[in-house]
């Protein structure tokens, strides 16, 4: 049977917006509770042990918050401080649609607000990184399934921006979606654009 773009569209459409309405209605204490969980496994695995220049994201819509524990733990770790670099999405234009670069994470970092009123850091065009100059992506999800696929907001920022993936999935960055296990869907359509994770880590397991 032939399955239509638009089904497939509506398909991704529902499941998201289900997905959505479920994290919204997380608990602020339960959420802080698993975003330490997330943290603890993901600091002991050793595509995050070997990796150097490492991008998160900022929390937004109840997504996971780890940005506070990564920097602290760098800060407090000073050795590692000395090999691990953290950076932020930055959010970019283009003729063919908006993606991602990646701007330097720290304590002393200043941000601006962009379009969606997420925090990116406010650095200079010669500052930025590119998606292929990382090693690890920590990428936000609306929801994920025990195959690793994964369902974003719908913008299409990360697929754009690691398109190259397409072709060359073997090269890096490393690609491991964070979300807690509520966001776990049986299936999930997918489309020739989307891109595959490597891992999925939640409060309870790393698939």
């Amino acid at each position: 049977m032939i399955v239509s773009k638009d089904h497939i569209v509506n398909e991704k459409s529902a499941i998201r917006q289900y997905l959505l309405s479920t994290r919204l209605n997380l608990s602020d204490e339960d959420r802080l509770a698993w975003d330490q969980q997330i943290f603890n496994t993901l600091i002991t695995c050793p595509f995050f042990q070997k990796a150097n220049q490492i991008a998160c994201f900022v929390s937004h819509l109840n997504e996971p918050n780890l940005i506070p524990l990564l920097l602290n733990y760098l800060q407090t770790h000073p050795e590692l401080l000395q090999q691990k670099s953290l950076y932020l999405p930055i959010l970019k234009k283009s003729a063919t649609g908006s993606y991602l670069s990646f701007g330097l994470c720290t304590a002393q970092s200043k941000y601006k607000s962009n379009l969606y009123g997420i925090p990116e850091p406010d650095i200079t065009l010669e500052s930025e990184l590119e998606a292929n100059e990382l090693d690890l992506i920590l990428m936000p999800l609306v929801g994920f399934t025990s195959a690793k696929k994964r369902i974003g907001m719908g913008g299409g920022f990360y697929d754009r921006t690691l398109s190259f993936k397409l072709t060359h999935p073997n090269t890096k960055p490393y690609l491991v979606g964070i979300a807690y296990d509520c966001q776990k869907f049986d299936s999930i359509p997918v489309e020739q654009h989307d891109i595959a994770l490597n891992n999925v880590v939640t409060e309870s397991q790393v698939y």
